[in-house]
């Protein structure tokens, strides 16, 4: 049987419902589904010598170059995806369940691929060298993908300068899992948002904000999201260390069980602007603006306070703006 026909028989086999092996026992097995499903496949493959045997199967699939495999496998998703269209792509290594080889003492097999979300198919992935791991294969994976125009989405191991380079130059955009491998960094974000926090009117910081519940799977979860100007939360200093880090996002999940409730606050790194046009900054300027309007008014009472006040009362308002003048003066309605 020709190489090409074998190959399609195998790749029809494994799409049988199959979804979890290990390669040593997954032949035989495999093959009584063909059988069992014979009529259904001769719909679409030639056979004219019959099923080939399982070893047949074996010899072929440890034979194959598996990157030129990877290689004719991202060709057609490319093609696939030129029509489809990408966004959003996210890096990950997963260990393959049942890869393992407890006879030959081989280890699990450690795989990093490339995820596209909205469609829900893989684009690429790469083994882990058993001498490494994910940060190496990253760069490896980056470089065989069409970038240009998506937003790669990587976890902390891949929160790498370096990486960040390499998807700039991609002409793509990225998001970053921060956490404590680089302790420095996320020891800043986290104080600095635990500050942030704790002011009485933080909205002076705060770029983008949103809120969200879901509920399922016997469970409530809701999700805060903020965005903030990168060179606000590290200052120019730390940024210019990442090209084309332009905003930090957190995440603050919390989980309702029946039981109990947790809660957990995640930062990320990321190229995409926070100012879609000159107009955020200028709003920011103008927050700036009105908070020190209020800093300047005598009365008692919080910043909170007082700009809540200034919304109900109009005279309360004016107040604030004759304070501000260099020679305050008390204004008398007419």
């Amino acid at each position: 049987m020709p190489l090409f026909y074998l190959i399609r028989d195998f790749f029809c086999q494994i799409s049988l419902n199959i979804q979890h092996f290990c390669f040593s026992a997954f032949l035989l097995p495999i093959l009584s589904i063909v059988v069992i499903r014979i009529v259904r496949l001769t719909t679409f493959l030639s056979l004219p010598n019959g099923i080939p045997s399982h070893d047949t199967f074996r010899r072929v699939c440890s034979r194959l170059d598996p990157t030129q495999l990877e290689a004719r496998f991202q060709n057609w998703i490319g093609n696939l995806l030129e029509i489809l269209g990408t966004t959003v792509v996210a890096i990950d290594g997963k260990t393959l369940r049942g890869s393992y080889d407890r006879k030959d003492r081989l280890k699990a097999l450690q795989l990093v691929s490339a995820w596209c979300t909205e469609h829900r198919l893989v684009l690429g992935q790469i083994p882990v060298d058993s001498k490494s791991n994910e940060i190496t294969a990253i760069p490896l994976l980056l470089e065989q993908l069409d970038l240009a125009g998506t937003t790669i989405a990587i976890d902390a191991m891949g929160t790498q300068t370096a990486i960040a380079q390499q998807i700039q130059d991609a002409d793509a955009d990225y998001i970053l899992a921060l956490k404590g491998n680089q302790g420095n960094l996320h020891t800043l974000a986290g104080a600095w948002f635990e500050d942030f926090e704790q002011q009485d009117c933080p909205d002076e910081w705060m770029v983008d904000h949103c809120h969200l519940v879901e509920s399922g799977h016997h469970r409530i979860e809701s999700r805060s999201c903020w965005v903030f100007r990168a060179s606000d939360v590290f200052g120019a200093s730390v940024s210019q260390g990442w090209l084309g880090l332009k905003s930090v996002v957190v995440i603050r999940s919390q989980p309702q069980l029946w039981n109990q409730t947790t809660c957990q606050t995640r930062f990320f790194l990321s190229s995409l602007a926070v100012d879609s046009e000159q107009g955020a900054r200028n709003l920011s300027i103008l927050r700036r603006l009105a908070l020190n309007l209020l800093r300047r008014h005598p009365g008692k009472g919080s910043l909170k306070m007082k700009r809540y006040r200034a919304g109900l009362d109009p005279n309360f308002l004016l107040e604030i703006l004759a304070a501000s003048l260099s020679h305050p003066r008390s204004y008398s309605p007419s």
